[in-house]
């Protein structure tokens, strides 16, 4: 038997080194294989794609190939091109529109001396998201994602450092409120008696506590102020003399230039035409070129010293303003008793058929059944006219305390916020505002008491069967109606909120889909092990739920982002709306696709970015396949 098995050539007695895989089943060749032509019509498809992408990058790459990133303007655009010898059917971007007005899409009107505070929110930002995105980041940072939101508008509007105190006091009254409330007659209570306090501090007593507090400091600097000022508007006569001069002096500079710089075109222009090349064309074209970039420098100067002297010239109406204001101080408050006792008595002694009326419109407005006589309506514009009149000297009042006595920083006009920092400012804040309202939407729609439920639903449908733009429009020129005469609500603010209702209304949506998915025996071993509703939700049902909702969270807070552009259609200048006064100036009317793509690559950083996380989050809580 040994002889027998010895004699068998076949038998192994060692392994035979692994072997490479064949070429065809691995790396890139297999997965051109089995994803590109796997099949006949994949072959078609494949072949198809690939010669469309051929068509638009030979059609798109020389346009880019041959862009301009330094001109004055369109015009400059096609003279670099036409020196340059590009023939006009293929042309070039001119993307030197961006390179002159990037500020001004990123930071709208925003002053430029002040950019660093958005700069620094925008950074901060981050600080205050990494604790809420990322377990790894310690815990005690959440108080600071807390405090943030508080530091980041008194960053960008700026005003007195006790505003946002006073607003964050508000929430701690709420707190206590709901804290007693639910001591005493349990949670229902303890919402509505913290909502309620809440609102009484921010409607009565910060208004009330803040302008003490612009009394108390802004008081005793009346009189500094008024040294410091006066002397300061002596300064600035000569300065804006001065720079005035200066930009005349360097406008004529700019015109010889320009002169210059065509004189230099038409030479090249003129070797372009002939039928043998010289050999000094080439250095035409740097001659040419050279002849750019100097205007280009000079224009930089003039933008330079133009800046300068609207600051003088803004720094002049805000000293002289206020100057006034100062003066006039112990005059108004002196008068605004009997201003406002006289509007009282005028409303008191109104007909009864005008008492109610608040407007001269309600009474032009109203039906042909109400007689109201010229007397009447006169008796009304006298007592709106007195109305009129103690507010604005209230006001005025108001904001010369609190220009005496600001303490922080210098404050900003929400109409002065454009560009993208508008768009970020709407959108995150909307995103943050958003998922929590949506998430309680959606347990008050799966809630078993009635009048939640019904609340819950009837908002949800309401919201999302309108159009965006519509409650836009609600915001500009509805929501005022609503209010008490005399509130300013900021449009911004306005926006702000109808953008959260909007979202929320979806994401209630997204999240009940969530809810939906978790098994009914979730909640059946909460019951078992004596947890309440609210425990129960916030330890096993939600956790699951918002998983399961991810990516329709983001993708909520994707198009609530992209959507911020509608803000375009009531005055707010966002990107979008940046284009129309770009394109409507001199200088770059005609461009198109340049400022188009720009701002698609704006929004593309921020959007990506949010569906990467998304991705990265699902993967952190994908724990089936651990």
């Amino acid at each position: 038997m040994t002889d027998s098995t010895a004699a068998l050539t076949y038998v192994r007695d060692q392994m035979i080194p692994q072997a490479a895989p064949p070429v065809r089943e691995a790396g890139i060749v297999k997965w051109v294989r089995e994803n590109l032509f796997s099949s006949v019509l994949n072959v078609i498809l494949t072949l198809g794609s690939i010669y469309v992408l051929y068509l638009v990058i030979m059609r798109i790459s020389p346009w880019l190939l041959n862009s301009i990133w330094q001109a004055g303007s369109l015009t400059e655009c096609r003279e670099l091109l036409a020196v340059g010898g590009v023939a006009p059917e293929v042309g070039g971007a001119c993307f030197a529109v961006i390179r002159d007005r990037w500020v001004q899409f990123i930071f709208g009107f925003y002053p430029s001396e002040l950019y660093w505070r958005p700069i620094l929110a925008f950074i901060l930002f981050f600080v205050a998201l990494a604790p809420v995105l990322f377990a790894s980041v310690p815990r005690r940072m959440l108080a600071f994602s807390v405090i943030y939101p508080f530091l980041a508008v008194w960053l960008i509007w700026g005003g007195a450092f006790w505003t946002p105190v006073l607003v964050m006091a508000g929430f701690a009254v709420g707190y206590f409120g709901f804290v007693a409330g639910s001591r005493f007659g349990g949670a229902a209570l303890g919402v509505i008696l913290g909502v309620l306090l809440a609102g009484g501090w921010w409607y009565f007593a910060s208004p009330t506590i803040g302008a003490a507090l612009n009394k108390a400091v802004g008081g005793p600097r009346q009189e500094q102020s008024v040294q410091v000022l006066t002397a300061r508007s002596a300064e600035l006569g000569p300065e804006q003399a001065a720079i005035e001069a200066q930009l005349t002096e360097m406008e004529a500079t700019i015109a010889a230039q320009v002169a210059d710089k065509d004189e230099r075109v038409a030479a090249v222009l003129a070797e372009l035409t002939t039928p043998t090349t010289p050999e000094n064309l080439s250095q035409l074209r740097v001659d040419a070129h050279e002849a750019f970039a100097a205007l280009n420098d000079l224009r930089a100067q003039n933008n330079v010293l133009a800046i300068a002297l609207f600051k003088v010239q803004n720094e002049t109406t805000e000293s002289r303003s206020l100057l006034t204001s100062i003066t006039n101080l112990p005059t108004l408050e002196q008068n605004l008793p009997d201003m406002q006792a006289k509007a009282t008595d005028l409303r008191a002694n109104l007909p009864e058929v005008v008492a109610g009326f608040a407007t001269m419109d309600a009474v032009d407005n109203v039906g042909a059944d109400v007689v109201i006589t010229n007397d009447d309506k006169t008796a009304l514009r006298d007592a709106l006219k007195a109305e009129n009149d103690a507010l604005a000297a209230e006001n005025t009042i108001g904001s010369t305390y609190a220009a005496l006595g600001r303490i922080g920083l210098k404050p900003v006009e929400s109409s002065e916020i454009g560009g993208f920092l508008l768009a970020v400012i709407i959108g995150i804040s909307g995103i943050t505002l958003s998922l929590p309202l949506g998430i309680l939407l959606a347990l008050g729609r799966n809630s078993n008491l009635f009048i939640i439920n019904k609340m819950s639903v009837g908002f949800i449908e309401i919201i999302r069967g309108v159009p965006l733009i519509v409650w836009l429009f609600t915001a500009q020129l509805l929501l005022n109606y609503f209010l008490p005469k005399g509130t300013n609500f900021d449009l911004m603010l306005r926006v702000i909120i109808m953008v959260t209702l909007f979202s929320s209304a979806y994401i209630a949506e997204v999240v009940r889909g969530g809810l939906a998915a978790v098994p009914k025996g979730q909640l059946e071993a909460a019951d078992a092990m004596g947890l309440n509703y609210w425990q129960a939700m916030q330890l096993i049902v939600l956790p699951q739920a918002l998983k399961i909702s991810i990516p329709g969270i983001v993708n909520s807070f994707i198009g609530l982002f992209k959507d911020t552009t509608l803000v375009t259609f009531i005055g707010m200048y966002d990107p979008v709306g940046l284009v129309g006064t770009t394109r409507a100036s001199t200088e770059w009317n005609g461009v198109y696709w340049e400022l188009y793509i720009f701002i698609g690559l704006l929004f593309f950083v921020f959007c990506f970015s949010m569906g990467r996380y998304s991705l990265y989050l699902e993967r952190k809580l994908r724990r089936e396949n651990r």
